[in-house]
Parts: C-alpha cells; structure tokens; sequence
C-alpha cells in the first residue's frame, strides 16, 4: 500500500519536471520569437543555458523513472 502511494507520488514528479520542460521550451520559442532585436550572443547565452537546465532536468527525469521501476520490482 505504502510503496503503491510512493510509486504514484514518484510518477507525478516525472509528470511534472516533463511538463516544465514542455513549458520552458514554448518560453524558449517565444523568446527567440518577440525579442528578435535581441543582439545575438545575448541569445545564444539563453539558448546555452536552457540546453544545459533541459539536460538536467531530463537526467533528473531519467533518475526518477529508474527509481520508480526498482521500486515497482523491474530491474
């Protein structure tokens, strides 16, 4: 009972870091889209940034998703 209750807390973290990235990609495309007289390196420097917050966050995602197997008795 316990473990199914922590196995469904664990899947809606997944849920959540997955639809922050969804989130922070549209903010991406926006950004790059309205503020086009944003001199370029200022935007590379963004686009650097989300690459490596976005990596991290599906490290975090994959971490989660091996933990949740482990805890439902997978391998």
């Amino acid at each position: 009972m316990l473990n199914e209750i922590y196995c469904q807390g664990m899947t809606n973290v997944i849920k959540i870091f997955t639809l922050i990235n969804e989130q922070t990609q549209r903010l991406v495309n926006a950004f790059t889209e309205l503020f086009f007289w944003v001199p370029e390196n200022s935007k590379q420097s963004f686009s650097e940034w989300f690459a490596d917050t976005d990596r991290l966050r599906k490290d975090y995602i994959q971490v989660f998703e091996n933990h949740l197997t482990k805890m439902r008795g997978g391998q």
